[in-house]
């Protein structure tokens, strides 16, 4: 092993298994610099840990990591290393700011710079494998480029709270679970090679906006606790497979558009901003939307056929169920469904609006029947206390769309729940073109902090 003090700093040529002879060195260096090179085991690499704290830079770009074979299992129950592998918690909770990899790395372990002081990154095309949490809780990291199609293990940047830019250099398909969850400032634009997204991979993260229109399948909690999400763009017509609480506790989304696929338990509970929730997917998952006390009123479409358990448990603003477009076809719905809006004598102080003809089916079931059911003619109509004034009305195949304020959000939707047009940050007005001129349509417009949904004949 030789050492060698230069302007750039400390170097230190190794050969497999010399580093602890003369450690001391390293620990107690006070150079911001060093550089490795000649070639080292995983018994000199697990050292490093212990290195001077005032070592900021770590260049192994001329380092040769050869394989090794403990006599017995070490203090993490392996016994064999690869060569090209950065062992398991490397440099965890390290100083370092800055690293420089070995050329031919292979392999990331786990842990192995997590906790450490790197503020960016950039992983070499050689690698294959990067495991669980390898950089998870690096603080001060902001900027990480993944440039070879790595097998990628979960929580890799978790909690990395100053990360906000991630480049992947190759067309990555998957997310893993927690990859960036609680990673508070990432806005988490999702390439559009990716077609599934791992359990909590989002969560907490910054994004306002999501578009998943080439997801497939999404994991549990994936975009849980996101306070500034607000809008969700999802395919209509491709089938996506969702697992509970997906959107769970997002205060500020907004309606989510039709998707194909069933709404799965706890989808967007404690979330939900809208005044209106629009829904027409087959079946409504268990507590999907708990615990919203924003919306105010609920337009159930012909595809929805059974609700679960607790689905619009304490709805507390809930004043009318639409149900004209089922017409006579009462949805399968569970005596919890709309838990915590009884009154007093067990029934629901909340409009339900039925096709005209049909009022005793829905009076006569065991649980619809303990709504106000009727056939209101004046469609919905709900808008949140203001001043703003808000108009909309149709000619020919236009929507015009005025409001007294700037508008933030439209959307238009047919009566079996498709959305036919949506616009942002319209201005005071806009014109809506091309829309259907046979069947009525219902139009959402956020204009001022007011929710209006109207029902155009």
């Amino acid at each position: 092993m030789v050492y060698t003090a230069t302007a750039m700093g400390l170097s230190v040529e190794l050969t497999p298994g010399t580093l602890s002879e003369q450690w001391p060195k390293l620990k107690n260096c006070t150079d911001e610099t060093v550089q490795l090179t000649g070639s080292a085991d995983v018994t000199d690499l697990v050292l490093l840990k212990e290195m001077s704290r005032n070592v900021k830079t770590l260049d192994m770009s001329g380092l040769k990591i050869v394989s090794y074979t403990y006599s017995d299992i070490d203090n993490i129950g392996r016994s064999e290393y690869a060569a090209d592998e950065i062992p398991a918690y490397m440099l965890m909770g390290s100083s370092i700011t800055k690293i420089i990899f070995p050329q031919e790395l292979k392999i990331i372990g786990e842990g192995a710079f997590a906790d450490s002081e790197l503020t960016e990154i950039e992983i070499p095309a050689t690698v294959s494998k990067i495991e669980a949490g390898a950089f998870s809780r690096c603080r001060a990291l902001q900027k990480a480029v993944l440039t070879s199609e790595a097998q990628i293990g979960k929580g890799v940047f978790k909690d990395c709270v100053s990360l906000t830019s991630v480049e992947f250099k190759y067309s990555i398909t998957s997310i893993p679970e927690s990859m960036f969850e609680g990673c508070s400032k990432y806005s988490a634009v999702i390439p559009s090679s990716v077609t599934v997204i791992g359990a909590k991979a989002y969560r907490g993260t910054a994004a306002e906006d999501l578009n998943l229109i080439s997801v497939e399948n999404i994991g549990k909690f994936a975009f849980a606790d996101m306070t500034s999400l607000s809008s969700v763009t999802l395919s209509q017509t491709q089938y996506i497979t969702m697992d509970m609480g997906v959107f769970f506790n997002d205060p500020q989304l907004l309606q989510l558009p039709t998707f194909s696929g069933d709404i799965p338990a706890l989808m967007a509970a404690n979330s939900q901003k809208a005044g209106d929730l629009m829904i027409n997917q087959p079946m409504i998952g268990e507590a999907a939307y708990a615990d919203s006390p924003n919306v105010t009123t609920l337009t159930l479409g012909a595809n929805v056929n059974s609700i679960g358990a607790n689905a619009f448990r304490n709805l507390t603003s809930l004043t009318l169920v639409d149900v004209v477009r089922k017409i006579d076809v009462t949805p399968q719905v569970d005596a919890t469904s709309f838990s915590g809006l009884e009154n007093e004598e067990g029934r629901y102080n909340i409009k339900l609006n039925v096709t005209k003809g049909t009022e005793g089916t829905w009076s006569s079931h065991p649980v619809w029947g303990l709504f106000e059911v009727g056939n209101f003619d004046t469609g919905i109509q709900e808008t949140l206390p203001g001043e703003v004034k808000i108009n909309a009305r149709r000619a020919g195949d236009s929507v015009i769309i005025t409001s007294s304020e700037e508008i933030e959000n439209i959307e238009i939707f047919g009566l079996n729940g498709t959305t036919l047009y949506q616009s942002r940050n319209a201005g005071k007005g806009l014109t809506a073109e091309g829309l259907d001129t046979t069947n009525p349509l219902v139009v959402r417009i956020v204009s001022g902090g007011v929710v209006k949904v109207l029902k155009l004949r």
